[in-house]
Formats: structure tokens, C-alpha cells, sequence
């Protein structure tokens, strides 16, 4: 194993069972961005090993995101769809644990970008 490898599983330890309190049988959902694959998979295991009854990842792409910035009528940027709504209600009746992990790997993609509409997608 790795100085690296070594760090993001301690650091995939330390979200698991310290900061989200991962409990056997609980389902947990993890985001991540498309550059962050390795610490989400060392997430994924870690909740697995604190007896996770189902651990699921969804990737985000920044690319994605900027281009949607970009071109997207604003009323696209600021409206929510009702599965997202009931998605939510769902985590929410269960119990579900959630981790988000955050952190741009290119500082500058957003560049040129009006702030005015980078607040308006965040979901």
C-alpha cells in the first residue's frame, strides 16, 4: 500500500465512523465529483466495513455543471424535479446517511462564469 493509499484510508475512516456515524444496516449515499473516484471507493468500503446495509455514489462532473452554467435557461438552474423532492423525503424517512465529498480539483473552471448563476444550481 501507499503513503496515498494509506492517507485516503484513514481519511475514508475518519468520514465513515466518526463524521457521518455509520451504523450496521444503515443505507448510505455518497457524492463525489468524477476526480475524487478513489476516495469515494475508499469511502464506500469503510462504510461497507461499518456494516452499511447498502452503500450507492453518485458522481457530479464539473464540465457538466459549467456547461449548464453557461447555456441553461435560468429557470432550468433554479427548479428542482418532484423525484428529486421525493428522494429526499426518502433519505429522510429511512434514516439514510449522507456524505458529500467536496473539493474542486481545477480551481479555474468556473472562470468567466457570472456568479449570479453559479448560485442557482446547487443541488
Amino acid at each position: 500500500m501507499t503513503l496515498e493509499q494509506d492517507r485516503i484510508d484513514s481519511y475514508a475512516a475518519l468520514v465513515v465512523h466518526v463524521g457521518a456515524n455509520v451504523q450496521p444496516g444503515q443505507e448510505v449515499r455518497g457524492q463525489a465529483d468524477v476526480a475524487h473516484t478513489a476516495i469515494a471507493r475508499a469511502v464506500a468500503e469503510q462504510a461497507y466495513v461499518a456494516g452499511a446495509a447498502r452503500v450507492r455514489v453518485e458522481y457530479h462532473d464539473p464540465y457538466v455543471r459549467r456547461s449548464a452554467l453557461r447555456h441553461a435557461p435560468e429557470q432550468a438552474l433554479t427548479s428542482v424535479s418532484r423525484w428529486e423532492l421525493d428522494r429526499l423525503a426518502e433519505w429522510t424517512r429511512t434514516g439514510l446517511a449522507y456524505i458529500r465529498l467536496t473539493g474542486n480539483p481545477d480551481p479555474h473552471i468556473y472562470d468567466g462564469i457570472d456568479p449570479a448563476r453559479s448560485v442557482l444550481e446547487e443541488m
